[in-house]
């Protein structure tokens, strides 16, 4: 019932996958040409930390990181990684990516422009 202070962007990864490294700094471009402030959610169906801190070694401002997501991916729906969900202020999912492409900054840029 408790929204969020900025629209959200859930990623949902495995810090072993050969897409993690791409997914973060793909999204996070993304995110930086925004026209409005986001945050990112970084879900790491992992539990072991040295593994997620290898692929994503702190988080920036607005960034927040979780482990042991699996439980979280699963609640979600997420069969493949990685898998965006982007949130509007309120906690309302308003769109879901699945799966790293070519354009997958476009991507996020196009569904994370429309958030409220």
């Amino acid at each position: 019932g408790q929204g969020f202070a900025h629209p959200t962007v859930l990623v949902i990864l495995d810090a072993l996958s050969e897409f993690a490294t791409p997914t973060i700094n793909e999204t996070r471009r993304a995110i930086a040409s925004l026209p409005q402030n986001a945050d990112i959610i970084w879900a790491f169906t992992n539990n072991n930390t040295d593994d997620i801190e290898t692929v994503i070694r702190r988080p920036r401002v607005g960034e927040h990181l979780l482990q042991s997501a699996k439980a979280l991916a699963r609640d979600c729906g997420a069969t493949a990684l990685p898998a965006v969900i982007f949130c509007d202020t309120d906690g309302i999912v308003q769109n879901v990516m699945v799966g790293f492409n070519n354009n997958f900054a476009a991507d996020v840029i196009q569904k994370a422009v429309k958030l409220k």
